[in-house]
């Protein structure tokens, strides 16, 4: 039990890790990226050198990845779309010294509606996305990061088929908090809990909850699917970065490196098993391995390079309350 825990706790609160020497001697070229997906689909290249430079690689948690880019410490950064935007912005305004631009997404949507109550229905059994949507209305759903992309999208997606009776987000500051209320609520109890919760968490949640004898975790929708059903737009919830005085002077890198983004991407897709065992072998791996295999159908890891995903990017920060320019793009 303590060593599911322990696992449980290690994919929810995403602790900050450095791996390959990350945390001592800087590389000539630095890698940056948040632990869960971000992180997954970036593990087949992660410890690699590229074109005989030195590369160093860090994960950090989402709430660190603001903050790493303001500083403007590392070349290229993997963070979601509204935080690389918001930090765009604030260089336009003369506030940073350093300018990030979208060199790709590779993350499309690890979000789902899930719950512990059995009077919701899944969107299966319900005739389209506004019929699911409005079972929540006048209800609390929690959700990792209220003004975030998981709690702004969701507003928006609730707004969309609540607007006279409004769900009440609850966000949350850490995914631990909803993860282990679900793994703590006896099979019995009349207590329940609806949240939108994201993968590969959710999958170790379920299999902890099934080990223990707790009562049942079940996912409702897939946030991409309802929000692709609503605007005809897929969810592009992060991407790579890349510090834009970095990419003028080392284009040719930069684009290499995107080609091997997108190899490691389709490794991810098409061989989990060998990804799950190198991250295995990693010393303080940033996330159980054993989960991936479970997990991996279910975490929207795809290869967008940037101009293909402008449009869904402009759409989603449109949809959330912003504006991201064209020249958020490389």
């Amino acid at each position: 039990m303590k060593k599911i825990l322990s696992v449980m706790l290690v994919i929810a609160l995403g602790i900050s890790l450095c791996l390959f020497g990350a945390c001592g001697e800087r590389g000539d070229v630095s890698i940056v990226a948040p632990n869960g997906a971000p992180f997954a689909a970036l593990a087949d290249m992660w410890g690699e050198s590229l074109d005989d430079r030195n590369v160093s690689y860090e994960v950090i948690t989402e709430a660190n990845v603001r903050t790493k880019m303001i500083s403007g410490e590392a070349d290229f950064i993997v963070a979601p779309v509204n935080i690389g935007n918001a930090v765009h912005a604030l260089y336009k305004k003369g506030e940073l010294t350093h300018d990030y631009k979208l060199h790709n997404v590779t993350s499309w949507g690890v979000l789902y509606f899930v719950t512990n109550d059995p009077l919701y229905k899944d969107r299966d059994d319900c005739a389209d996305a506004a019929e699911f949507l409005a079972q929540f209305g006048g209800k609390t759903v929690q959700t990792i990061g209220e003004q975030a992309i998981p709690g702004q999208t969701a507003k928006y997606l609730f707004s969309y088929a609540n607007a006279e009776n409004p769900v009440t987000l609850d966000g949350v500051s850490d995914a631990s908090i909803i993860q282990q209320t679900f793994i703590s609520t006896a099979a019995d109890s009349t207590d329940t809990l609806t949240a939108v919760f994201a993968e590969p968490a959710i999958t170790a949640t379920a299999a902890s909850i099934k080990a223990n004898g707790k009562k049942p975790l079940r996912v409702l929708g897939s946030v991409s699917e309802i929000y692709k059903e609503i605007t005809g737009n897929d969810f592009p919830m992060a991407g790579m970065f890349v510090r834009a005085d970095f990419y003028e002077t080392e284009k040719a890198f930069a684009d290499k490196l995107n080609e091997r983004v997108a190899s490691s991407v389709e490794k991810f897709n098409n061989d989990i098993a060998s990804v799950a065992e190198k991250i295995g072998n990693m010393e303080n791996a940033p996330l159980p391995s054993a989960i991936l295999p479970k997990a991996c159908s279910k975490m929207n890891v795809r290869f967008g390079n940037s101009s293909d995903s402008k449009a869904a990017v402009q759409t989603l920060i449109a949809s959330i309350g912003g504006n991201a320019p064209d020249d958020l793009f490389v």
